[in-house]
């Protein structure tokens, strides 16, 4: 770490602290958008059965994706797509074959269908009471279900701007990470300058400010990532 440390000195002194901000800046920036841009990739998919299926694009509330053999898989949602847990009207035309789930208030259940055939019905939420306590409990599972599932969760992270948020944050650690690294000595001066006279930062403390720094600024890289899923 020290010779780190020291070539980030030297870089600083070549360059100045203003453009040597700048610079790794968008070599930062560079990073995340790549960071971000796997996590997204992983985001837009889903498999189901030994399928794969990748989003493609969306057409109002029409979001259209693709299997690995390019065989289109069309879903339509009737309101708007969120995150929450109950949305009215799904349906799935893939393969030749019409999958719709209907959201009932008076029962409080989905009903799957297929070709137009009522096939299944689950509960918007799987409860029993274990002494006392209510437990959430998965409800079996089958093809059409879990695959309403997979499309909500896409299409709501998708519908969210989640990716959006992301740069936001990774962008604003990427700023206080360098601002702590080329600029330790200045954040000392606002924090000891008026209890010393002529006084400088120890290299210790300039070695945490670059610590903390480089670890701030691996935070915004890699939170994309983590709170994505794929465990990184």
């Amino acid at each position: 770490m020290r010779k780190l440390y020291d070539a980030i000195d030297v870089f600083i002194l070549k360059h100045g602290k203003a453009k040597t901000f700048w610079i790794l800046f968008a070599l930062y920036m560079i990073l995340s958008t790549i960071s971000i841009n796997i996590d997204d990739f992983f985001q837009k998919r889903f498999d189901i059965n030994g399928h794969s299926f990748h989003y493609v694009s969306r057409v109002g509330e029409t979001w259209l994706f693709e299997d690995d053999n390019k065989k289109p898989l069309e879903l339509k949602v009737e309101g708007r797509i969120t995150d929450a847990l109950i949305v009215e009207e799904m349906s799935v035309l893939y393969d030749g074959h019409l999958y719709e789930r209907k959201a009932s208030y008076a029962s409080m259940q989905y009903s799957y269908f297929r070709d137009g055939e009522v096939i299944a019905t689950s509960d918007f939420i799987d409860v029993i009471v274990q002494s006392g306590n209510v437990v959430l409990e998965e409800s079996p599972q089958f093809y059409e279900k879990t695959l309403f599932q997979k499309l909500h969760a896409l299409a709501g992270y998708i519908a969210s701007g989640q990716n959006f948020y992301y740069r936001l944050l990774s962008g604003f650690l990427g700023i206080l990470g360098l601002l702590s690294i080329v600029y330790a000595t200045f954040f000392w001066e606002l924090k000891y300058g008026l209890y010393v006279d002529n006084g400088e930062p120890s290299r210790f403390y300039i070695s945490t400010s670059y610590f903390m720094g480089l670890l701030i600024m691996l935070m915004g890289l890699l939170f994309p990532c983590i709170a994505g899923g794929i465990g990184f």
